[in-house]
């Protein structure tokens, strides 16, 4: 092939790579540039809305909250009042609250047995005890997850909260609160996300619970696809963290989209706010289509330029050919310069060079394969050192590792060692007595597949796995025996990190069944003495002396004509209640108990009730 013709060929191929290479930098660059703002604009969006919806749960939570200690509600739950007459203004007051809160659109009174009681529907009498609502309910104020009322044939989040009369439950009210009055405003409010950005709701199992742009009838129906955003931490989901997980996917609709997510971990939702790639990244397909065209025109003007110029550069390389014949048949003495002044002329005298190094070469091999064999010998030594060195590291770390079998294996606590899978590797001897395994019985199998835990607690140890990965933790649940025997135990998991990654955890077991046997004791005695001060008619005191604080039992109250807790008694306090003929020898007496110069405290004195008149107590 001759010159001409490769110096077009490589030419163009140089062009080509240049040009490509430039092409695709450009398109990478622009798509990070607008990736970057696209996803930064998603992030606000979905921070912003997803501190909306946290705010509206927190406002629908205090609002429920307020309603519950209303008196209509605990008067609903009271028997020691008229049925009729508690049920008739329990009803109204729910009328009432319902034409002022356009968001609520249900509410319900329930008994503590669990059986509505009151309610704005006609479902008044129907059991409820078995109920999330009112058993999570019962124990504090409980949001439940969205869902259909087959009342209001509206979606709805029901707020539970107990009633309590007298410290003491009594029943449960629950408020269902219309998500299209405010919720799903938040959520269809698209501003900034063009032609086709949508924010909506995901619940826990994967179904969408707020309206689709693109689908209708989407809530709880359409399935929504959440594997890329497991096993991320929501701890703090800060600005950096949504950027890191953003990402470009396939949506519900199966159309490629770039997507970020946060977590609302009250509702265990998560919030989804996402434009299509074709939108997102229109400017960037634009700017490559004009690129290529400007590629193409380029490549014309490079074969026209290249047609010309080999020609000036062969003619004196054909004359440099006949020169250089004599130097390749070995004749290095043979001089073949010439006194051209451009690239050829210099091509021409290195060849002179050339000569002259090769001999010079020459010369220095014979000299460097004499000295060849001393180096040889002076590496051969350096090596025998380096397997020194190497066989004493050999050595510590043979030493570290029987020093951590042998506190492995003699831990009082029993200890597991697992791989990141959850595989068990290894396990000490207490482990083997506390489960009643042997060695050879457990090792190899999965920590979650049902050895060591009771049917209802084998997800729980799935999650406990995954999560040890990330951190330590510490956890009490129960776990089974060899011969089905449940008990109760504390686990704390500490991951072991090699190079910045969880290669496997270390588990320590430890039984607390005594422990719980004490706890459940100490509460029983607490119960116990709770009834005895509620049996006995004397009104109890206890003075703190660090916050100089009172405490008065409910009767104490009672004999004052207050309410309990209706004020916050102190020392002060008392002292302004005695009457001011009693306050200096009582006082004295409190002071003579306190620097112990008596035995015990007894004295009979007036204080001032509620109503201002003197009552005699006798204090002890």
């Amino acid at each position: 092939m001759k010159i001409q013709r490769k110096f077009q060929i490589i030419a163009l191929l140089l062009l080509t790579v240049v040009s490509v290479t430039s092409i695709l930098i450009s398109r990478n660059i622009s798509t990070n540039i607008i990736k970057q703002q696209i996803t930064d604009n998603l992030i606000n969006a979905t921070q912003s809305r997803a501190k909306h919806i946290e705010t509206l749960l927190g406002q629908y939570e205090e609002l429920t909250k307020m309603m519950v200690t209303g008196t209509s509600y605990r008067n609903a739950v009271d028997e020691s009042i008229d049925y009729t007459r508690r049920i008739e203004k329990a009803n109204q007051r729910i009328k009432t609250v319902i034409e002022t809160h356009e968001e609520i659109s249900r509410m319900r009174v329930l008994d503590k047995e669990g059986t509505v009681i009151a309610s704005n529907y006609e479902d008044t009498g129907i059991d409820k005890s078995t109920h999330e609502i009112f058993l999570k309910g019962k124990e504090g104020t409980f949001i439940g997850d969205l869902h259909l009322s087959s009342f209001t044939h509206k979606y709805v989040l029901s707020i539970s909260a107990p009633i309590l009369l007298n410290n003491q439950f009594a029943g449960v009210l629950v408020i269902n609160f219309d998500v299209d009055k405010e919720l799903f405003k938040v959520t269809t409010d698209r501003a900034g996300l063009g032609e086709s950005g949508e924010v909506y709701l995901v619940n826990k199992d994967g179904y969408m619970i707020s309206p689709s742009r693109f689908i209708d009838e989407a809530i709880l129906k359409q399935k929504v696809d959440l594997k890329h955003i497991e096993g991320i931490n929501y701890t703090e989901p800060s600005f950096k963290l949504l950027r890191k997980v953003a990402d470009i996917v396939r949506d519900y609709r199966g159309i490629e989209v770039l997507t970020v997510h946060t977590h609302i971990p009250e509702m265990h939702w998560s919030l989804i706010t996402k434009i299509d790639t074709e939108e997102a990244f229109a400017s960037v397909t634009k700017l490559t289509n004009s690129l290529l065209l400007m590629f193409i025109i380029i490549l014309f003007i490079a074969l026209f330029i290249s047609s010309f110029i080999p020609r000036i550069i062969t003619r004196p390389l054909r004359r440099l050919h006949e020169g250089t014949e004599e130097i390749i048949k070995g004749n290095l003495d043979f001089k073949v310069g010439t006194s051209s002044s451009d690239e050829v002329g210099q091509l021409s005298r290195a060849f002179d060079e050339m000569a002259a190094s090769l001999k010079k070469s020459r010369e220095e091999l014979e000299e460097y394969s004499r000295n060849l064999e001393k180096k040889v010998e002076e590496r051969t030594r350096d090596l025998e050192i380096d397997i020194s060195n190497k066989e004493k590291i050999e050595k510590e770390l043979y030493k570290s590792q029987q020093e951590f079998a042998s506190l492995f294996r003699n831990s009082p606590e029993a200890l597991v060692y697992l791989d990141k899978k959850g595989t068990i590797l290894d396990v000490n001897l207490r482990f083997c007595e506390l489960f009643g395994y042997s060695l050879k019985e457990i090792k190899g199998k999965n920590v979650d597949d049902g050895m060591i835990h009771p049917l209802n607690k084998i997800e729980e140890g799935k999650r406990l796995s995954i999560n040890a990965l990330k951190g330590y933790l510490n956890y009490e649940t129960i776990r089974k025996k060899k011969d089905g025997t449940l008990f109760p135990v504390s686990i704390s998991v500490t991951p072991l990190v090699i190079d910045g990654q969880a290669k496997g955890a270390i588990g320590t077991y430890i039984d607390i069944t005594e422990r719980m046997k004490l706890q459940n004791a100490l509460q029983e005695s607490e119960k116990r003495l709770s009834y005895a001060l509620q049996a006995t008619n004397d009104g109890i005191w206890d003075r703190n002396f660090e916050s100089d604080k009172l405490y008065f039992s409910d009767r104490y109250y009672q004999m004052l004509d207050y309410n309990p807790g209706e004020i916050s008694i102190t020392q002060k306090a008392f002292e302004e209640f005695l009457h001011p003929e009693d306050k200096e020898r009582i006082l004295q007496k409190i002071k003579e108990c306190i620097e112990g110069k008596t035995k015990e405290y007894s004295a009979e004195f007036r204080l001032k009730t509620k109503s201002g008149k003197w009552k005699w107590i006798l204090g002890r």
